[in-house]
């Protein structure tokens, strides 16, 4: 029979009172054994045990582990890879564990099942191993066997020399040409440079080749190879000697490719510098810098960049070698100046015709009238790449403003000319009229006139009387005399009702601040006045309301007998309730205070201490008679006293384990390993007070310490480490 299994907690901690462990073993075949590996489920079986252990999972007599995984040799992990993955996954399903008695059993991390003996996909698994090691030890042989082979045939191919190669390069001093003789037997002939003609050292180098020198390898431990095949120490022996003789060759071998290398590029430079300084001799000073100059502006040289920046542009172009060192960098400053001033022209003609073009854009938005907001017409023209051109909103804007001022300027221009056309006009009717005499009256006049078009246009009446007037006094005189002096005389009569209209505007300007001034300062007396009346009110709250049971209707009525009453009588009274109120709720609030002070100066109040208790320490206090008459009111009191100094211890204990350093995300791991560091930790945190407050409410500062520990679990490093990291910056603020 199975024997049933009590379910268990999830996010449990264990407890010192666990489960004890089962010390013999009675069951037969198949036989479900109760031990299992931390972390798993725990099996409690009703049979004979012994006491209580701290850990389930040490044996009480040698403290060592119950189980032992097995899993497989750290040799063989390596092996894993070259076997079946299925049968891989299927063999960590099973793990191997002993008994107190030594003997072995598999449990089933999957099923849950344990059983006695292997189970079948182990037994593979072994067998695969196995297979595996041998399988390794044998492509050993096979690479050791193919490796030899593969020296041998090298040292035969090494034997035989490249005698292309060249065996002496002799530097000629003071120039940087350099002798090379080769190794086989062909003569090439070359043109002697320049610089080397007539020179002895030169001769006598290319007189006779050098000695070879005897840098062969020893062919000492191949012959030995050969004689002594049958004794297996000599053969050892000689191929080491071999291979030590393959590495030197090879080693020789690279260091002339090298050789060659180095001599090829520095012949392929010292040809390109031989052609530039023959172009140099037949090219003029001039003409090579505008062709260098061009290399920089066909390369798209940079004029706000540096030479170092720009030189792999241009570094392998012909025209590079035109100049000199110094002459480059110096025609390149004078490039990147004159270039910069040449960007600088382009960027404002290109910025001028992007002015330029978004004025014909305005032109054909049709924006006849100045009323033309910037935001309509933006909305209107976003898209269009004239109005996009211009980078900045506030260019735009300011163009646009522009724009608008000009058409405004050509608006009052042309009224004033239509107006003075209209006068001329009128003039014009008025001499027509041959009715018209010295005695004429205006009245009679206009009537006889109204329906022409020359008088519709003048708009102001009175403006069409003194053009007519004008014209009247200076009949006898010449028709242009008349004309300029009425002209003149309309001018001054038009500036004269300027001038009025605007001392008109002025004075109703002043009008204006001077009211406004006088509403600030009525409002300035006003409030003045309102913060002594409050001023006065709460005095008066003050001298008479000394107790906080007084009503509002009943406190009312005792301060209109004072005489006080008549300089606040004027007060809004919703506003002198709300004093009243305020002046209550602070009564209130000293009262408190007073109680709550006469709480902190008793000695042995904790935060489990009843009310009944302390009404025997404080009932002859003042301050607790004076703070209310009833007792269920004082219990109240005390109780939301008692509250909130429980409420900040709890703060208080969880800053604490914040500041803890040995609790971390770690911490329910290893309690979970051993009971031992969880009293570690209570034993560092009995240390400070802010643990010991809590001492009648263990439970609940046990719960805070598991769920601040849980939660720093779950969270993980990261969020472990932000917390400290917050608890320093506050101890550091």
């Amino acid at each position: 029979m199975v024997p049933t299994i009590p379910p268990m907690i999830p996010n449990q901690f264990p407890r010192l009172g666990i489960p004890p462990m089962i010390t013999t073993n009675r069951f037969k075949n198949p036989f479900v054994p109760t031990i299992h590996p931390a972390g798993k489920l725990e099996y409690s079986i009703g049979l004979p045990f012994s006491g209580p252990l701290s850990n389930p999972w040490i044996h009480p007599i040698n403290q060592q582990p119950l189980f032992m995984p097995s899993g497989v040799d750290q040799i063989n992990h390596p092996l894993l890879s070259k076997i079946d993955k299925e049968l891989r996954l299927q063999a960590t399903e099973w793990a191997e564990y002993k008994t107190p008695e030594g003997k072995c059993y598999y449990y089933n991390t999957k099923s849950h099942q344990s059983v006695w003996e292997k189970p079948e996909v182990l037994i593979k698994l072994e067998q695969a191993i196995e297979e595996a090691k041998q399988n390794e030890a044998s492509l050993n042989v096979q690479k050791s066997e193919v490796s030899s082979t593969d020296n041998t045939q090298a040292a035969k191919k090494e034997s035989v020399k490249d005698k292309s190669k060249p065996i002496s390069s002799t530097p000629v001093s003071g120039t940087p040409w350099c002798v090379v003789w080769t190794g086989d037997d062909r003569t090439s002939l070359w043109e002697c440079p320049a610089e080397l003609k007539n020179r002895p050292e030169v001769d006598e180098l290319t007189k006779a080749p050098p000695k070879e020198k005897d840098s062969t390898p020893s062919p000492t431990g191949i012959v030995n190879n050969e004689t002594n095949a049958n004794n297996s120490a000599q053969n050892k022996r000689s191929i080491e000697d071999y291979s030590s003789d393959e590495n030197l060759t090879n080693k020789k071998s690279n260091v002339d490719d090298d050789l060659i290398k180095n001599q090829n590029g520095s012949n392929s430079k010292n040809e390109a510098e031989i052609l530039a300084a023959k172009k140099r001799e037949s090219l003029p000073l001039e003409e090579r810098i505008s062709l260098f100059k061009a290399l920089l502006l066909e390369k798209e040289v940079s004029a706000f960049s540096t030479w170092e920046k720009e030189l792999h542009k241009i570094v392998f172009d012909s025209r590079y070698l035109l100049l000199t060192s110094k002459e480059r960098k110096q025609v390149f400053e004078q490039f990147i100046k004159e270039r910069a001033e040449e960007e600088r022209k382009e960027k404002r003609q290109r910025q001028k015709l992007y002015r330029q073009k978004f004025r014909e854009l305005l032109e054909e938005a049709i924006l006849t009238s100045s009323k033309a907001s910037y935001s309509d017409f933006s909305q209107k023209h976003s898209k269009d790449s004239r109005f996009r051109n211009i980078e900045k909103s506030r260019d735009r804007e300011a163009i646009f403003n522009e724009y608008i001022l000009q058409l405004k300027k050509k608006e009052r221009e042309d009224k004033e000319k239509q107006r003075d056309k209209n006068k001329a006009n009128f003039l014009d009717l008025l001499k027509e009229q041959s009715f018209i005499t010295e005695t004429s009256n205006w009245s009679e006049i206009k009537d006889k006139i109204r329906d022409d078009q020359r008088y519709r246009a003048i708009e102001s009446s009175t403006t069409r009387e003194i053009i007519f007037k004008e014209y009247v006094s200076r009949l006898n005189k010449n028709i242009s005399i008349v004309d300029k002096e009425i002209a003149e005389s309309l001018k001054e009569k038009e500036k004269q009702e300027r001038i009025e209209a605007s001392l008109r505007e002025r004075e109703k300007e002043v009008h204006r601040e001077l009211a406004m001034h006088f509403r600030e300062r009525d409002k300035e007396r006003e409030n003045h006045l309102h913060a002594e009346h409050v001023e006065s009110f709460n005095a008066l709250l003050i001298d008479l309301i000394r107790s906080p049971g007084y009503s509002w209707r009943e406190a009312k009525r005792l301060m209109k007998k004072d005489h006080r009453w008549d300089l606040v009588e004027m007060m809004d009274r919703n506003e002198m309730e709300t004093l009243f109120e305020n002046h209550i709720a602070n009564l209130i609030k000293k009262k408190r205070d007073k109680f709550r002070k006469m709480l902190d100066e008793i000695k042995d109040l904790t935060l489990s201490t009843e009310w009944r208790d302390v009404r025997k320490i404080i009932k002859d206090d003042s301050r607790y008679l004076k703070f209310s008459t009833s007792d269920r009111k004082c219990e109240r009191e005390f109780n939301d006293y008692i509250d909130e100094k429980l409420s900040i211890a709890r703060n208080s204990f969880k800053e604490l384990l914040k500041e803890t350093k040995i609790i971390t995300y770690k911490t329910k791991q290893l309690i979970e390993e051993s009971e031992q560091h969880l009293q570690d930790i209570i034993n560092v945190l009995q240390n400070d007070k802010r643990y010991l407050i809590l001492e009648n409410f263990a439970d609940d500062r046990r719960q805070i310490l598991i769920n601040y520990i849980t939660e720093l679990h779950q969270s993980g490093p990261k969020s472990s480490n932000s917390l400290n990291d917050g608890n320093r910056k506050q101890k550091s603020s």
